[in-house]
């Protein structure tokens, strides 16, 4: 057998020829459109890093401004707790001092109209005993009262100060008041309505002998030479009736009188009726209950 050098020649020469000739113009076209879309891709590649890059960034940074708003939201929250609360309380200390500022103006209006009225039924209590006992003494005005009231006027006109004589005698054309002791207790008042300014009295030097009834001739006697012996100088003597004096002999002069009837016993009585404490009221002031 015989190896056909030529033949051979020619068909490495045919292989070389067709790689050269893709070589050129198919090898390169094709490498450079491999290496076109593998700059493709890598540039697709590198562009989806960054994307993903910063799409972590933006995602932390939402979770960051999540963060700080959660914690905002925390602080808004009990900040507003706290304001309510105290809102709250506030609220209600103001609710509660308004409901004892109307509890204690209800209780003082209740207690001012309590008070009212028992000085009202004091009062006409009182104004109903003095018109009973005066009804019931008006018909006890016989000698025997009569000699009672002498004896007592004589005991009154004793006991008078030389100031106190004078203005009733007229011995002081300008006496002035009789100082009067206070009336703090029933003896205080008794006083007081035993020596006082006429401011009734008549303005002439006359002393004015006034009872409830017509006297006799004997009974005004008896008190003219009383008169005589215990007042010096003795004025004018003048009597006259006061039915309203129930029993007693008083007497007046121009700046002095001399009380001594059951009208003033019963006007003495009365004052000294009011000038006693008042007791405590049913509705006496109760501890507030504080709404806690």
């Amino acid at each position: 057998m015989t190896i056909d050098w030529w033949g051979i020649g020619l068909q490495a020469l045919n292989v070389l020829i067709l790689i050269w000739l893709l070589s050129r113009v198919l090898w390169k076209p094709v490498s450079q459109a491999i290496e076109q879309r593998r700059a493709t891709a890598q540039a697709t590649l590198d562009a989806a890093d960054d994307a993903h890059t910063e799409a972590d960034r933006r995602l932390a940074s939402l979770n960051a401004a999540h963060a700080n708003i959660a914690a905002e939201r925390s602080a808004l929250l009990k900040e507003s707790s706290l304001k309510a609360e105290a809102q709250g309380r506030e609220t209600l200390t103001q609710a509660r001092q308004q409901a004892e500022a109307l509890l204690s103006s209800a209780h003082d209006a209740i207690t001012r109209e309590s008070d009212l009225t028992r000085q009202q039924d004091t009062q006409h209590a009182l104004s109903l005993a003095v018109a009973i006992a005066a009804r019931l003494l008006a018909p006890l005005d016989n000698a025997a009262v009569h000699a009672a009231f002498r004896e007592r006027l004589h005991h009154k006109i004793t006991t008078l100060t030389r100031h106190e004589r004078d203005a009733l005698t007229g011995a002081l054309q300008h006496a002035p008041a009789a100082k009067q002791p206070p009336a703090h207790s029933a003896r205080g008042a008794e006083a007081a309505m035993t020596r006082e300014i006429a401011d009734t009295a008549p303005s002439d030097n006359v002393l004015s002998i006034i009872t409830a009834a017509q006297l006799s001739a004997t009974q005004q006697a008896e008190l003219k030479d009383l008169l005589t012996r215990e007042l010096d100088p003795l004025p004018g003597l003048r009597f006259e009736v006061e039915p309203a004096l129930l029993g007693g002999v008083e007497l007046r002069s121009a700046h002095f009188a001399l009380n001594n009837s059951w009208q003033s016993d019963l006007s003495v009585l009365a004052k000294a009726f009011e000038a006693m404490p008042t007791p405590p009221s049913a509705s006496s002031p109760r501890e507030t209950q504080h709404v806690s």
